[in-house]
């Protein structure tokens, strides 16, 4: 893990680097797909000290500050919660992996893709996917489609018990189609 250590209207002693690799070394044993951490600690009064954390990972960011008297202080009250942070996402991970994988949830959803139609040209249908959507609560549907890497989410809203559909747009946000009689 690249850790990077600012400070502000104080100088970084050896003291607090080497405090602050120790804690972040216990962290990165925690959450192994860390790549970066920046840690800035300021004065803000005389003595008021603050410490920022933003740990950066491969598809997640975890972000926190704290004051102290101290600048130990301040560390130990930032890295603690980080340590909230870590530990419910990775509760959350773990909760996941009992469940279906998201392409697996999809995969049971398209029930059947079979049957490509019968007389198609390069210009005209090239796929069917034939499923039964599974009725769903929108957040779980968004929840689902976050997770996957798909494109499009087909869903029957199980609050209007109407087909909606997700989509990703271009940009990275989510889309959403809801059929309006």
């Amino acid at each position: 893990m690249e850790i990077q250590i600012t400070t502000r209207n104080m100088e970084l002693t050896d003291d607090i680097y080497e405090y602050v690799h120790k804690k972040l070394d216990r962290e990165e044993k925690f959450a192994r797909d860390i790549v970066e951490a920046h840690v800035i600690i300021d004065t803000v009064k005389h003595h008021v000290y603050t410490a920022e954390v933003s740990l950066l990972g491969k598809d997640v960011t975890f972000y926190a500050e704290a004051e102290g008297e101290t600048p130990f202080a301040a560390i130990d009250l930032v890295m603690d919660k980080i340590d909230k942070q870590l530990r419910r996402h990775k509760e959350r991970i773990k909760g996941r992996k009992h469940k279906l994988s998201p392409r697996q949830a999809l995969a049971e959803t398209q029930l059947a893709p079979e049957a490509a139609p019968e007389e198609t040209s390069d210009e005209e249908v090239v796929k069917v996917d034939k499923f039964e959507p599974k009725p769903m609560h929108p957040d779980e549907a968004i929840e689902l489609f976050k997770l996957s890497n798909d494109d499009l989410l087909m869903f029957v809203n199980s609050e209007t018990n109407r087909i909606n559909v997700l989509y990703r747009m271009r940009d990275g946000r989510i889309g959403w189609v809801e059929p309006e009689y």
